[in-house]
C-alpha cells in the first residue's frame, strides 16, 4: 500500500507548508493550470534518518524523496509541544501569537474565524480532504479525546481505528504500566489494522477518483509517535 502511495506522489506537487503555493492561488485561475497538493505530516519523526547522515536505519523511501526534492538542514520547530506546533504551520503565526502553549486548547476556541492553511484552499476552489492527524486533538461532546477535524477546512476527514487484532501481539511496558504511552507492541495483523495503514489506503482511493477540480489532501500519520505499535 505504501508503495502504490508513493508512485501516484510523484506526478502531485508535495506541500512542503511553503507560502508559494498559497500566494498563487486565485479565483481566476483557471482551473487546469492549479496543482494538486499533497501535503504530508509525520508527528514526531526527527531527523534519524539516512538523508540526514544517520547511518544504521533503512529509509529508502524518504531519502528518495528527499534526494527529488529540496531538504532542510536548518529548520526548526516552533515549538516542542504538538498542539502549538500544528496551530503554528497551519495559521503561519508564532505560539506567542495564537496563544496556543499547550496542548489542551482547540485552536478553534481561541480562532473561530481564522482561515488556516487547507482552508483558504477550499475557499479557493479546491477539494479538501483531510486524513488522520493534521490538527491537533479537541474534546467532543461526550468529554472525549479526538483528532480535531476543523470542518471549515476539510470537505471530508477520515481517521482510521486499531483493530482487535492490531492490538494484539508480542509488547512491553518499560515503566511496568506507570507510563501507559510508554509502550511498544509488535502487533499482529497488517498496516490496514493500524491508523495509518487505513489512512494511507484512503488517501489511495482519493488520489484514484477523477475529480473535476484541484485536490488538496492532508495525510497525517500518527507515528512514529507513542505509542509504538507497529506490525511485527
Amino acid at each position: 500500500m505504501i508503495h502504490k502511495l508513493k508512485k501516484m506522489i510523484r506526478p502531485l506537487v508535495c506541500a512542503a507548508l511553503a507560502c508559494t503555493p498559497v500566494l498563487s492561488l486565485s479565483e481566476n485561475t483557471d482551473a487546469a493550470k492549479k496543482p494538486n497538493v499533497l501535503l504530508i505530516v509525520i508527528d514526531d519523526l526527527r531527523t534519524e534518518l539516512d538523508c540526514y547522515g544517520e547511518k544504521g536505519l533503512h529509509t529508502p523511501n524518504i531519502d528518495r524523496l528527499a534526494h527529488k526534492g529540496m531538504l532542510f538542514h536548518n529548520a526548526y520547530d516552533q515549538y516542542p509541544v504538538c498542539n502549538p506546533s500544528r496551530s503554528s504551520f497551519l495559521s503561519g503565526l508564532r505560539p506567542e501569537e495564537t496563544g496556543i502553549l499547550n496542548n489542551e486548547i482547540p485552536f478553534r476556541r481561541l480562532h473561530p474565524e481564522m482561515v488556516v492553511f487547507p482552508q483558504l484552499f477550499r475557499q479557493n476552489g479546491y477539494y479538501t480532504a483531510g486524513l488522520g492527524k493534521i490538527f491537533h486533538l479537541g474534546v467532543n461532546t461526550a468529554g472525549e479525546k479526538v483528532l480535531f477535524e476543523d470542518p471549515q477546512s476539510w470537505e471530508f476527514f477520515f481517521d482510521g481505528k486499531i483493530t482487535d487484532i492490531g492490538r494484539q501481539g508480542e509488547g512491553r511496558n518499560l515503566t511496568d504500566g506507570r507510563l501507559s504511552w510508554c509502550q511498544w507492541l509488535a502487533a499482529e495483523g497488517d498496516d490496514l489494522d493500524q491508523p495509518d495503514g487505513q489512512n494511507t489506503a484512503e488517501a489511495v482511493r482519493i488520489l484514484e477518483e477523477n475529480k473535476d477540480k484541484p485536490f488538496f489532501i492532508g495525510l497525517g500519520f500518527h507515528k512514529p509517535h507513542d505509542p509504538f505499535f507497529a506490525p511485527k
